[in-house]
């Protein structure tokens, strides 16, 4: 990692020899690995004015999957690393405006050491935590990132908009978020993210539900209330606002417990649909294209009460089998809801299985998680046979204190035939007091 970030700082040198080049005027940016480098290289190299990371980011202590950390083998090794080669340490000292943007669900590097990268960091910056999304953008988010570099290099753009902290109030028996912005583009949306379940540095990250519930705005202020379905649950909790450019900006997420705020008794009884893709729709599509996810297609031929259908084509299938990545709330059951028909008779079988934490056979992830997994992987299955008419299928997946990263959906048919899928929901069942 160390000869990579030299090389990287030796192209600068490079750069700044070219006529074409202002050597005043140099920004670094990049993707995954690339924004693991320039993360750091925007700190250790003052050449650089300015920078912008997909997905990743420093404090690698806190949570990634990153091979070049988990196979750290001591404390030691965690404590040189910090001190050397993580990418958030220079940019606590050094001001340069960067901008990160966050894949909440991403696999790769995790949203609470994202968070604190950006938090420790002294220059100019911005955050963007996109919910849903793993390891990929919608396209405002690619291009949020790319015109950073009007604002700050070319000073074609004004500046994004900046927000303030998370405000937790409590009016007639109800918590509320608020939070107030600043900047000279226009706030066309609000919106509130909670995330429901027990927040940990190193679990519950790649498959966390977020939830969005629309703010109202109130001049330069935008509020929402919170529901609450359990009042000791933990929620972590955070403000995107929308530009008319498109631009989004988050505040830093904070993990409450409405209990805390004298909230003894829960307001709001919905389960919710913690499947992310509730709606197929042309989005939808897109999203699936630019995340890579090949396996099933958005139907609009193919309906039930109106809604698309995912259709799954044999072509597409390994093993004629389906794998769907389904969100969920951390040590609760759930119940999963879906229809289903295919083009024939045949025998779908549905598993909703159980998802081992990332890293389980890392020495120093589990040094620094406390991971001592001893409970089995839960796995919730049912075959049932299927024509051409829409099928219900429900399915119970309680919890039984097994320690999981989360679920995913395994759809399996003995033969290959074309079949679709609607209304898929996957519901948490809240805990009663």
């Amino acid at each position: 990692m160390t000869h990579y970030a030299i090389a990287q700082m030796r192209a600068i040198t490079y750069l700044s020899t070219i006529p074409q080049v202002d050597p005043d005027k140099i920004g670094i940016g990049g993707s995954s690995y690339g924004g693991f480098f320039s993360t750091l290289i925007a700190g250790a190299d003052p050449r650089i004015k300015c920078g912008i990371a997909f997905f990743a980011g420093g404090n690698m202590a806190l949570g990634t999957h990153i091979p070049q950390f988990t196979r750290l083998e001591t404390m030691k090794d965690v404590e040189v690393w910090s001190k050397t080669i993580d990418p958030a340490l220079r940019l606590k000292y050094r001001k340069v405006s960067f901008l990160w943007g966050v894949a909440a669900n991403d696999n790769w590097f995790y949203t609470n050491s994202m968070v604190k990268t950006y938090q420790d960091s002294i220059g100019e910056k911005r955050i963007a935590i996109v919910p849903l999304w793993e390891h990929g953008f919608p396209e405002e988010v690619d291009e949020e990132l790319f015109s950073w570099f009007d604002v700050y290099l070319k000073h074609t753009r004004k500046p994004y908009n900046d927000v303030s902290s998370l405000n937790i109030l409590k009016k007639n028996n109800r918590i509320y978020a608020e939070w107030s912005f600043s900047g000279e583009n226009k706030v066309k949306k609000a919106e509130l993210v909670i995330s429901y379940g027990k927040i940990s540095p190193w679990r519950w990250w790649i498959h966390r539900n977020h939830l969005i519930f629309p703010a109202t705005l109130n001049g330069n202020t935008a509020i929402a209330v919170i529901p609450v379905v359990e009042p000791d649950i933990e929620m972590l909790v955070y403000g995107n606002i929308i530009d008319e450019n498109n631009v989004l900006v988050s505040t830093v997420p904070v993990g409450i417990k409405a209990s805390d705020y004298g909230i003894r008794k829960a307001y709001h009884s919905k389960r919710f649909n913690l499947f992310q893709w509730k709606i197929p729709d042309d989005e939808t599509q897109k999203n699936f294209t630019r995340m890579g996810i090949s396996e099933y297609t958005v139907d609009h031929e193919v309906k039930r009460n109106n809604l698309s259908s995912l259709r799954v084509n044999p072509p597409s299938m390994k093993r004629h089998q389906v794998r769907l990545k389904i969100h969920h709330v951390p040590e609760h059951s759930h119940i999963l809801k879906l229809w289903v028909r295919s083009e024939k008779k045949t025998e779908i079988t549905f598993t909703v299985k159980g998802i081992e934490y990332p890293d389980l056979g890392s020495v120093v992830v589990g040094l620094l998680s406390g991971n001592d997994v001893q409970s089995s992987v839960p796995v919730f299955t049912e075959s049932v046979e299927v024509k051409n008419s829409w099928k219900f299928i429900e399915l119970k997946c309680p919890w039984n204190n097994e320690d999981i990263e989360g679920y995913e959906l395994v759809i399996s048919v003995k033969e290959p035939v074309k079949y679709w899928l609607n209304s898929i929901a996957f519901e948490p069942v809240w805990n009663k007091k």
